[in-house]
C-alpha cells in the first residue's frame, strides 16, 4: 500500500467540472442555476476574500430525516472521485452511483480537486492511491479539508488488496495522512453500490445531525433566556452567553463543575431544590420561580423551567434549565415601551427633545394624588394646592386629554365633592368620561352618524371626520349596549367607557391605517358577525364579549410597520419578545396592563377569577391569530373542522352551510377565523370604503419600503416601492392569496352572501382600475376623492 509524493498532473480542457464536462451523472448546470443557488456563510461569518461564499450548485431536495422534534433535509450525496484516468475502478462506481442516484464527478489532477472543493464542497471524496507516484494522499486531504467549516468532506483512499499470504496492512498510515477510511479495489458495481450506501446511511446522515445540532446551539446562543445544561451528575456541560450575562460567570469557569459551585440565594425556601429534584428524578419538567443569585452577590427574582432528558435506556442523561430573570425584563419592558412610543392621545407627534417623559410626569402625579387623598379630611386646603400642581404638571408634560367628559380631578377623591371652591368648579380636564355624556349627550352629527352602525355598509370614516378621529369610543359604546356588555361583564357603563376612552388614546392617531379607525372598523366587523344567527348559537355570551374586545384591543399601539421591520431594526420590542409575533404579543400584553392599571377602566373587575382567566385566554388567543404567518394555518384548521362536520343546514337562499358542533376547540377555531375575517375585512365592504382603506395601508407600506431604503434595512416590503407598485394588481392578488378562501370557507358556516358579493364586486373594480390605465398610487392618491375615480 504504498503511498509516495508525487508531483500533480496538469490539468486539461475537459477537466473544467464547472463547466460541467467529463463529469458523470452530473445535473445540467442550467437546471441547477434555474433552481437557484444555496448560499453559505462560514461558521466564523469569514471568506477567504471577505465575502460571502456561494455555492454554485443547487440544494438538491433529498431524503427526509429525523432529528429529535426536527425534520431536516439530507442532500442528494455529492461524490468527487480523484483518478488519474478513467479506469475499470472508476467505472464501477460510477455504475454504482447511477443506480443509487447519486451525483458523482470526476477530476485528474490536484489542483482541479482544489478548485471543485471550493465551488462544490462534496460530502464523498475517493482518492485513488493504488499508483505511488500519481497523487499525493496527505496533500490532497489537507487541501480538501476546510477547517473553518464543521462538516469534512468524507477522505476515503483507493487502494490495492493485499496479498493473501502476506499480514493486511495497518491502516494507521491513512488516518495520519487525514483519510477517513479506505476502500480496497473492487470491480463489483454491487459491491460499490453498497459501498456508497453505507456512506450515505452512517457518515452522512451524521454529519447531516452534526449540521441541525450547529443550528440548534446558534440559537441557543443567542436565546434572551439564560440556559444551561448538565450531566445526570448535575456536572456543567454547557451555558449559554445570556447565562454569562446574567450571572456573572464564564463558561470556562463552570464547564466540568457541579452545580453546586454556583451559589444560592438564602431567600429561597430549602424544600424548593427539593421538588426540583423530585420532579427531574420521576421524567417531570419543573416550572416556577425561585431567588437567583449573580457572581457578584445581587439577587434577583427568575422564572425557571427545569426540564429532564431521558436516554434510550430509560435513565436521565441530562438536565436542560432555562431561566429568565424577572427584574430584567420587567425593567426593559418599561423602557421598550417608553422608547416605542411615538405619538400621544392627540394624535401629535412629539419631539422627545422638547417635552419631559411620561414616566415622570405620571410618577408626580401619582403622588401628589396620594397626597391629595391623604389629606382629604385633615386638610382641603392641601388637597386643592395638590390638584393644582397636577393640572400643571400635565400641562406641561403636553398631555391632552379627549373632549366630551365631564369628571373633573376634584371628584377624583372620595370626599372632594363637598369642598369645591370656586376656583374648583372652574373647567378642569376630563381623566373619567360619563357614559351619557357620550352618547345621550352626543353632538347631533355624531348621533346621525351612528345610525345604521348594525349595517354591513355602515361608513365608520364619516364617524371618524366628525368625530375627529376618535370613533371608537362612540361605536364601542354604541356595540356595548346591543351586546349588553355591560351586564355580562358586571360592569357599569361608565368603567365601559372610560376603558374605550383608554384604549383610543393608545392608538397612534398619525398612523394612515392602524389606528383607532381601524379598530372600531374590525370591532364593527365582529359586531355583524356575532349578529349572524349560526354564530350567535356556537358561541357563549363570554365568547362574545371576549370576541368584542379583542377586536377592540388587537391593534393598540401599533407603530405603522410590521413585526419584520421591528426585528430588522433591532427595535426594543423584538429583543422583548424575541422576534415571534413581536406586534400581536404586545399589543395582547398592553392591553391587559391598560386594563388592569385602575379600578376605573378595570372592564374585568366584575367577573368570577375563572372568568377571568377563561376570557383571559380566549383575548390572547384571537390578538395573537391576526398575526399573518399563521394565516394558513388557523384556515386549514378551520376548514377541516367543517369537512368533519356531518351535519349540514340550508338557508333561507337556498345554500348549503356547514354545522358545527359546540365545543371548547371548535368554539376557539371560530373566534380566530372571525377575527381574522373582520381583521382583513376591507376588500368585503362597498367600494367607496374598500378603496379608501386600501389606500390607507398602502401608503403605511410604501413608508415602510422607504425607511427600509433610506436605513439599508432588508427590504421586507419590496414590492411596495410606490414608483413602481402596481396597486390593482397588488390588491387582486391580496383578494386571490388571503381574502376570498378565508371568506369563503366563513360562509359556509356564518352565511353572509352580501359580503361575498362585495368581494366579487371590489375585485372586478380593480380590474376596470388596472384597465383604464391607473396602476400606481400617485395616480390614485390624486383621483382619491375626484369623481373620475372609477
Amino acid at each position: 500500500m504504498g503511498c509516495s509524493p508525487s508531483q500533480p498532473t496538469s490539468d486539461t480542457a475537459s477537466e473544467n467540472i464547472p463547466n460541467g464536462q467529463n463529469m458523470s451523472h452530473h445535473r445540467n448546470s442550467e437546471t441547477d442555476s434555474a433552481n437557484g443557488n444555496s448560499s453559505r456563510i462560514h461558521s466564523n461569518g469569514n471568506s477567504t476574500n471577505g465575502e460571502v461564499k456561494i455555492r454554485k450548485y443547487s440544494r438538491e431536495i433529498g431524503v427526509a430525516v429525523s432529528f429529535g422534534p426536527m425534520k431536516v433535509i439530507q442532500p442528494q450525496m455529492r461524490i468527487l472521485a480523484i483518478f488519474s484516468e478513467n479506469d475499470k475502478q472508476f467505472n464501477s462506481l460510477k455504475q454504482a452511483a447511477e443506480k443509487g442516484n447519486y451525483k458523482l464527478s470526476v477530476v485528474h489532477s490536484e489542483k482541479s480537486a482544489t478548485e471543485y472543493n471550493q465551488d462544490y464542497k462534496p460530502h464523498v471524496v475517493f482518492v485513488d492511491l493504488r499508483s505511488k507516484d500519481v497523487f499525493n494522499g496527505e496533500t490532497i486531504c489537507k487541501n480538501m479539508k476546510d477547517k473553518a467549516l464543521p462538516n469534512q468532506p468524507i477522505m476515503i483512499a483507493v487502494v490495492n488488496p493485499s496479498n493473501s499470504d502476506k499480514e493486511e496492512p495497518s491502516i494507521a498510515p491513512l488516518l495520519a495522512m487525514g483519510f477517513n477510511r479506505r476502500f480496497v479495489e473492487n470491480f463489483n458495481v454491487g459491491g460499490c453500490l453498497n459501498e456508497l450506501i453505507m456512506l450515505e446511511v452512517n457518515d452522512l446522515r451524521q454529519q447531516v445531525k452534526i449540521r441541525e445540532a450547529d443550528s440548534l446551539f446558534a440559537a441557543i446562543d443567542n436565546a434572551y433566556d439564560s440556559v444551561e445544561i448538565t450531566t445526570e451528575r448535575s456536572q456543567f456541560q454547557y451555558v449559554n452567553p445570556a447565562f454569562e450575562r446574567t450571572t456573572g460567570y464564564w463558561s470556562s469557569e463552570l464547564i466540568g463543575k457541579l452545580d453546586s459551585f454556583l451559589p444560592v440565594s438564602d431567600k429561597n425556601d430549602p424544600e424548593i431544590f427539593n421538588t426540583i429534584k423530585s420532579y427531574v428524578s420521576r421524567g417531570k419538567t419543573w416550572e416556577g420561580s425561585y431567588i437567583g443569585k449573580r457572581k457578584s452577590g445581587e439577587t434577583y427574582p427568575q422564572f425557571v423551567r427545569v426540564i429532564p432528558i431521558i436516554g434510550h435506556e430509560g435513565f436521565l442523561t441530562h438536565q436542560i434549565t432555562i431561566k429568565r430573570d424577572i427584574s430584567e425584563m420587567e425593567t426593559k419592558y418599561k423602557k421598550y415601551v417608553e422608547e416605542s412610543i411615538k405619538s400621544y392621545p392627540n394624535g401629535r407627534v412629539v419631539d422627545p427633545n422638547h417635552i419631559r417623559t411620561i414616566e415622570a410626569s405620571t410618577s408626580m402625579v401619582i403622588n401628589l394624588i396620594k397626597i391629595a387623598q391623604e389629606n382629604t379630611r385633615s386638610s382641603p386646603s392641601n388637597v386643592t394646592q395638590a390638584l393644582d400642581k397636577v393640572l400643571q404638571i400635565l400641562k406641561d408634560a403636553e398631555i391632552s386629554f379627549p373632549q366630551g367628559a365631564d369628571f373633573d380631578l376634584i371628584n377624583f377623591t372620595d370626599h372632594g365633592a363637598n369642598r369645591r371652591t370656586s376656583q374648583e368648579n372652574a373647567q378642569r380636564p376630563s381623566l373619567v368620561v360619563n357614559a351619557k355624556t357620550i352618547l345621550n349627550e352626543a353632538p347631533p352629527e355624531i348621533k346621525i352618524a351612528l345610525e345604521g352602525s348594525s349595517d354591513w355598509d355602515y361608513d365608520i370614516l364619516e364617524l371618524e371626520r366628525i368625530t375627529e378621529k376618535r370613533p371608537l369610543v362612540y361605536l364601542g359604546m354604541k356595540i356595548f349596549e346591543r351586546f349588553r356588555m355591560g351586564h355580562y361583564l358586571n360592569a357599569s357603563a361608565d368603567i365601559l367607557c372610560n376603558w374605550l376612552k383608554l384604549i383610543e388614546a393608545n392608538y397612534r392617531q398619525s398612523n394612515s391605517y392602524h389606528n383607532s379607525t381601524h379598530a372600531g372598523d374590525v370591532l364593527h366587523a365582529s359586531a355583524c358577525f356575532l349578529d349572524c344567527d349560526r354564530v350567535k348559537s356556537l358561541l357563549d355570551p363570554l365568547d362574545i364579549m371576549a370576541s368584542l374586545i379583542a377586536a377592540i384591543v388587537h391593534d393598540v399601539d401599533h407603530p405603522g410597520v410590521t413585526s419584520a421591520f421591528l426585528c430588522n431594526s433591532h427595535n426594543p420590542l423584538a429583543l422583548l419578545y424575541n422576534d415571534s409575533a413581536v406586534l400581536e404579543s404586545h399589543h395582547a400584553a398592553l392591553a391587559f396592563k391598560l386594563t388592569t392599571s385602575n379600578d376605573r377602566v378595570n372592564i374585568f373587575k366584575g367577573l368570577e377569577s375563572d372568568e377571568y382567566r377563561s376570557i383571559r385566554s380566549s383575548i390572547i388567543d384571537m390578538v395573537l391569530a391576526t398575526e399573518m404567518t399563521k394565516h394558513f394555518s388557523y384556515l386549514s384548521k378551520f376548514v377541516d373542522c367543517l369537512n368533519a362536520s356531518k351535519n349540514t343546514a340550508i338557508a333561507d337562499d337556498g345554500t348549503e352551510l356547514k354545522v358545527i358542533e359546540s365545543s371548547s376547540e371548535n368554539r376557539m377555531l371560530a373566534k380566530r377565523i372571525l377575527i381574522k375575517c373582520a381583521d382583513i375585512s376591507n376588500p368585503a365592504r362597498n367600494w367607496i370604503l374598500s378603496k379608501e382603506w386600501a389606500l390607507r395601508i398602502l401608503d403605511e407600506y410604501m413608508c415602510q419600503y422607504d425607511e427600509e431604503d433610506k436605513e439599508g434595512l432588508p427590504l421586507t416590503m419590496h414590492m411596495f416601492n410606490r414608483e413602481k407598485c402596481n396597486v390593482p394588481q397588488s390588491q387582486r392578488s391580496f383578494y386571490d392569496y388571503f381574502v376570498k378562501d378565508l371568506f369563503k370557507a366563513w360562509h359556509s358556516f356564518a352565511h353572509i352572501p352580501h359580503v361575498m358579493k362585495n368581494i366579487e364586486e371590489n375585485y372586478d373594480h380593480w380590474r376596470n382600475v388596472e384597465q383604464k390605465g391607473i396602476k400606481y398610487f400617485r395616480e390614485l392618491n390624486e383621483l382619491r376623492n375626484s369623481k373620475d375615480m372609477p
